[in-house]
């Protein structure tokens, strides 16, 4: 996931880039943990936290100020 920070006049402020994956292994022990959850649920949280440590960074830095 790739976030660009821009200012009104389109000018880049800041850029952060965030990768992760679920390896087959952790697949095999949500299946045993999570027998309900499918992957894509899993892959959404993921997801969601990804956005969420990027969003807690640009507000620790103050790029929006």
């Amino acid at each position: 996931m790739e976030t660009t920070v821009n200012r009104a006049d389109g000018a880049e402020v800041a850029a952060y880039r965030r990768s992760a994956r679920i390896s087959n292994w952790v697949q095999a022990l949500l299946i045993v943990a999570y027998p309900f959850a499918p992957e894509e649920c899993k892959t959404e949280e993921l997801m969601i936290e990804m956005l969420h440590d990027t969003f807690r960074q640009i507000d620790d830095e103050g790029v929006l100020q």
